[in-house]
């Protein structure tokens, strides 16, 4: 979580932009599943002070598929598994200084790239199923953070 100070988000949700604060009081938020399937993009903009924290979570209802966003050491780490295994894309640097920063995941079978501020990097999914879990199951999408529960 990259509490205690405060974090700013924007998702781009259609046509309108919903902007929010993550601080204390309110460590994370939670938005409706990601149908990510086989062709799936996900697009936010985010500010910090923070090098560490954990930007966004969804997962296949904890059977195997996850994707997790982090902040490590001020870079962005993409860890995700489509069922073959977790990888990991990592982009950036110095991304905790307070500026906003881009960043976009986008899917294309078993093609996975992050994109951070026009910076991309891909990667290619091991395994034969390359969907991402089951529409109905999937967990919601946690920004900021995970409910203790």
């Amino acid at each position: 979580m990259l509490c205690p100070t405060r974090l700013l988000w924007q998702l781009p949700l259609l046509t309108t932009t919903l902007a929010f604060v993550l601080d204390k009081q309110n460590p994370y938020s939670q938005f409706r599943k990601w149908n990510a399937a086989l062709n799936g993009t996900l697009e936010l903009e985010f500010k910090t002070d923070q090098p560490n924290g954990l930007i966004l979570y969804t997962d296949d209802g904890g059977t195997y598929d996850f994707f997790e966003l982090k902040l490590v050491n001020g870079a962005v780490r993409l860890r995700y598994n489509l069922g073959g295994g977790a990888q990991i894309i990592t982009v950036g640097s110095n991304l905790n200084n307070g500026q906003w920063h881009k960043l976009q995941v986008a899917r294309r079978d078993e093609h996975t790239t992050l994109s951070v501020d026009g910076v991309s990097r891909g990667a290619i999914s091991r395994g034969k199923e390359f969907a991402f879990g089951k529409f109905g199951t999937n967990s919601d999408v946690f920004v900021g953070g995970i409910p203790p529960s």
